[in-house]
């Protein structure tokens, strides 16, 4: 049941809204249309700001697994269905609500909602435990950026709604659709005859089994997916499906204005990115924590280099014997428990960029650290850096590739953390910050190695030279007394796309504790 958001009731009632134009609304609507609504100047019963305490931001852990996403006997958006494996990842319990929210403006971090007069709650000073609604896209993001998250993927979010991928019609089973279970339109009126959103949470019998609330009705909540009109080349990893050629966003769930053939939950719809309606809000995702995670790199033989630059060439044939290597560049939780076993130094913080102290930041990569910081790290979990020529093979995909590690194409933001441009506005893809590591998972290596290209350089173990003249041929460090440098690789946040590639190596003092430079480990 595709359904462009702005083509429900709300077009009739917020076309002008949607796009901004006006600052107050004066109720137009059809006798048909205004029977169906009720008496629009009932006076709610009004509870206080929270009823009781306002609810906490709550992380619910969704174990992964496989299922099949989609139906083949339902919208042609809905199909095919199509296998899919989604990671263990961790979700809102609760649709964000307007005090979790207003938290966010608070801060400065995110921007007040588009105020929609009747059904709005961002004014409504006894709604703080309703959904925040009348946010567009970008808004939905920035919220949950600032509390350490990211839009789920629309896998992520039908897989949760399905209870884990259960062959299950609504969040609750099978049962069919009513106000026992959802805010929703039912027989007896809009919003349950509320003609309004509801508390968060307040029909715990329409709960998923990981006990997350309002995976149907209240309000439609926005994804990190663009719109494609079925499922054909959909991603099989739970990833999000992005064409950044496409404006419209998936939001998925439906809405106290929605009737039950809405909460089904494999139904879609879509909004554009800068619009924003009353029966629409989010709810945020994360992945899970990471723990050290090593990836193993097979033995073999690449042609390490680029002749068509000095400091990369000659070219030169390699032999690596086999090796692992972590997933990720080390994180900054990872670093933590290094620093609270008192055997790693605190690295540099307080700049613009640095992510030492941000609580916002624990999944995304330490930077600040020193060369001398970062061995010290890697041998308290029994490891090392890898060499040089360790580092471009597993950035060559094991020397499949030799432009990138996902392949003979250039590095953009579609698979690395960089700048495209040369502005500091463009860093990190416009954020100008690194990102939570493998938040770019489409420029994993071939063994799933992640973040090898930009978001930052990394330390590896050899000293400087200028070129590989006299380079060791089996993959070992090649290190010398006298250097005054140390080798960097991968690029960061900073880095011009158009520069970067698995060969490209600079240098930097051992000593420098730079907020675009971290590290990973091998062994």
């Amino acid at each position: 049941m595709k359904q462009n958001l702005s083509t429900l009731l709300f077009v009739v009632l917020f076309t002008e809204f949607a796009t901004g134009c006006v600052d107050d609304f004066d109720l137009q609507l059809p006798d048909d249309i205004l029977s169906e609504l009720g008496d629009s100047d009932t006076e709610p019963v009004l509870p206080s700001e929270c009823s009781g305490e306002c609810l906490p931001l709550t992380w619910i852990a969704i174990p992964g697994g496989t299922y099949e996403m989609g139906r083949n006997m339902g919208d042609e958006d809905e199909a095919p269905a199509h296998t899919v494996t989604i990671a263990p990842f961790q979700m809102n319990q609760t649709e964000v609500t307007v005090t979790q929210y207003r938290q966010c403006v608070d801060a400065g971090e995110c921007t007040t909602p588009h105020l929609l007069d009747i059904y709005a709650n961002w004014d409504e000073a006894w709604r703080g435990n309703h959904p925040v609604n009348g946010i567009d896209w970008n808004q939905a993001g920035q919220f949950c950026a600032f509390v350490g998250g990211r839009l789920p993927s629309e896998a992520e979010w039908e897989y949760a709604a399905r209870s884990g991928g259960k062959n299950i019609e609504f969040p609750w089973g099978n049962d069919s659709p009513s106000c026992d279970y959802a805010n929703m339109n039912d027989a007896i009126g809009v919003g349950c005859d509320q003609e309004s959103t509801s508390e968060v949470c307040s029909r715990p019998l329409g709960n998923t089994e990981h006990a997350l609330c309002d995976m149907a009705g209240n309000v439609w909540e926005m994804l990190q997916d663009t719109y494609h009109e079925n499922y054909l080349d959909a991603p099989e990893t739970g990833i999000p499906w992005v064409d950044n050629s496409v404006t419209q966003r998936v939001a998925r769930g439906g809405s106290f204005f929605d009737d039950k053939a809405y909460m089904v939950n494999r139904v879609r719809g879509y909004i554009e990115e800068q619009s924003w309606y009353p029966i629409v809000g989010v709810r945020c995702a994360k992945d899970m924590p990471r723990e050290n995670s090593w990836i193993d790199i097979e033995a073999g033989e690449f042609q390490m280099g680029n002749d068509s630059v000095a400091s990369e060439s000659p070219v030169h044939p390699v032999q690596i014997a086999s090796f692992s290597i972590q997933e990720t560049e080390v994180t900054v939780s990872q670093y933590k428990k290094c620093v609270d076993a008192e055997i790693c130094s605190e690295p540099k913080s307080g700049g613009d960029y640095d992510n030492w102290g941000n609580a916002a930041r624990d999944d995304h990569p330490i930077n600040g650290v020193s060369l001398a910081q970062a061995k010290q790290y890697c041998q308290w979990i029994n490891g090392r850096l890898p060499t040089e020529a360790e580092w471009e093979y597993v950035a060559t995909s094991q020397g499949e590739y030799t432009l990138n590690p996902f392949g003979e194409i250039p590095a953009d933001c579609d698979y690395a953390m960089v700048a495209e441009g040369t502005e500091i506005i463009d860093y990190g893809c416009e954020t100008r910050s690194t990102a939570e590591v493998c938040a770019k998972s489409t420029g994993n290596s071939t063994q799933g190695v992640c973040d090898l290209i930009g978001n930052l350089w990394e330390w590896v173990e050899d000293d400087w030279h200028e070129n590989y003249t006299g380079a060791p041929a089996n993959g070992s460090a090649w290190s010398d007394a006298d250097a005054a440098y140390h080798v960097v690789r991968g690029g960061s946040f900073a880095s011009e796309a158009s520069t970067l590639r698995a060969s490209y190596r600079i240098y930097t003092y051992a000593e420098d504790q730079l907020d675009i430079l971290g590290f990973r480990c091998a062994q």
